[in-house]
């Protein structure tokens, strides 16, 4: 417990009101929130540049058999489901952290944080069109999100 006179030298200011081991705690889990999606958007760049790559090589070349074509067309898709995952993956962290952020700026109501919580795996949760209009970036991320986890990789011909 504080004696009155330190608690007249405390600011009211979010790191001032929380004990230094916890503010050290939040800064180190906010930078390695930070290094997985640095990580994961250059491993997702890393599978499309070898998903480009690996198509450029195979286009217009001759196979020997059927079983190497599938083979082919595994290996595609493989390095196109690693990017996709290595995106979705990147942009959901990315959306863990602004909703954090935004549940420490101001109070929310149970629903608003039930929407705002399980957006990411029930896409029902976007007709709160209020509260995503007041949260522009978490709401893009979330979209952004959905999109990357449903979209279709087609082969072009």
């Amino acid at each position: 417990m504080l004696n009155p006179v330190e608690s007249q030298t405390h600011k009211s200011t979010s790191d001032a009101t929380r004990p230094p081991h916890r503010i050290k705690k939040e800064r180190s889990l906010f930078s390695n929130a930070f290094a997985v999606m640095i990580t994961v958007l250059f491993v997702g760049v890393g599978f499309g540049l070898i998903h480009h790559f690996f198509y450029k090589y195979w286009n217009l070349r001759a196979v020997a058999s059927d079983s190497q074509q599938r083979w082919i067309i595994r290996g595609g898709t493989a390095f196109a489901f690693g990017l996709k995952t290595s995106l979705a993956f990147g942009t959901g962290v990315a959306y863990i952290q602004y909703f954090w952020l935004c549940m420490n700026s101001r109070p929310y109501n149970v629903a608003e944080i039930n929407s705002m919580f399980t957006i990411l795996s029930q896409a029902m949760e976007f007709k709160n069109l209020k509260l995503w209009a007041r949260l522009p970036v978490l709401a893009m991320l979330a979209i952004v999100t959905w999109c990357v986890l449903n979209v279709y990789f087609h082969e072009c011909h």
